[in-house]
């Protein structure tokens, strides 16, 4: 067994070939959201991952929404693409031997954030306005028939010049803007993780709000925000954020990642593969995380 993560630059090291054991016949099922289309997957990495696991002759099934009688198989993956998931997807998983990301049910701003300001706020720099959801609150727009709270996420000079109307909205958040920049740079790391397979990626724009793109190098992952993985129980997914005065500041979580775009690239297709392979660190000791504690809040970041 592996005692520590693996670093995706490490894979010349290691060697290509799975690192862990992998069971011969495995039945894994994915739990989305019910009522979801037949094309449910095929703009997010797991779909990606779901081939690999075909190949290798895993079973993999689709399951939407929870089963009355409960899952039907080794593993189920929790991917629902709401911030806030009922509690029952959660609760349906972990009836099963092994559930991933069961316990990752909210991942809204207002949870993590240690950016957040107020209208009272002693905050003389810029701010950001927000969705509190993730992904602009488009799925939870979609889902609810209605258009998304913000089309674009706004920097303005002062808390003085945030409208009115969005300190009343519930679905809105403003932050302090606090930019890792460089050298006429901005910049934003990226952790992708499933199980013990890690990613970590520094993306750079010469705009403040940094799109993930080709301009990227890839970093270690900062202590920080591997704790912040463990608090928030993301057994896979993506934690952005900036590193100031030595310090990790979580941007956002995303636990129903996407698969980075339709022309798949070789080194996408390996990233997938490698991604993929984390599934199989939990048939080598490794343990899903625990519930979330009460204290895993911005209170206590």
């Amino acid at each position: 067994m592996l005692d520590r993560p693996l670093q995706w630059d490490e894979r010349d090291q290691l060697g290509a070939q799975d690192l862990t054991p992998v069971p011969e016949r495995c039945r894994i099922e994915i739990l989305v959201l019910e009522g979801t289309g037949p094309q449910l997957l095929d703009g997010y990495g797991v779909g990606r991952q779901a081939r690999y696991w075909k190949s290798r002759g895993h079973r993999v099934r689709i399951q939407r929404g929870p089963r009355a009688d409960g899952p039907r198989a080794d593993v189920c993956l929790v991917h629902v693409d709401l911030s806030r998931v009922p509690a029952a997807y959660g609760a349906y998983a972990r009836r099963c031997p092994l559930a991933l990301n069961s316990h990752v049910l909210d991942i809204r701003r207002r949870r993590y954030s240690s950016l957040l300001v107020a209208p009272e706020s002693r905050w003389p720099g810029p701010v950001i306005i927000k969705t509190d959801a993730n992904s602009g609150g488009i799925p939870e727009a979609a889902y609810l028939g209605r258009r998304p709270p913000l089309a674009n996420y706004r920097i303005v000079d002062t808390l003085d010049a945030v409208p009115a109307e969005v300190w009343r909205a519930d679905d809105l958040v403003v932050e302090r803007f606090l930019p890792e920049a460089d050298r006429g740079f901005y910049h934003v790391r990226s952790l992708q993780c499933f199980g013990r397979r890690l990613e970590c990626l520094r993306f750079r724009s010469r705009h403040p709000l940094v799109k993930f793109s080709a301009d990227r190098q890839a970093v270690e992952p900062h202590p920080d925000i591997l704790a912040w993985r463990a608090r928030l129980a993301v057994d896979f997914g993506k934690l952005d954020y900036v590193e100031l005065d030595g310090q990790a500041i979580l941007l956002d979580v995303n636990k129903t990642t996407g698969a980075g775009g339709e022309d798949e690239t070789a080194a996408e297709r390996e990233r997938h593969r490698y991604r993929a392979a984390g599934l199989f660190d939990y048939f080598d000791g490794l343990e899903p995380y625990p519930a979330p504690s009460s204290s895993a809040s911005r209170a206590d970041s």
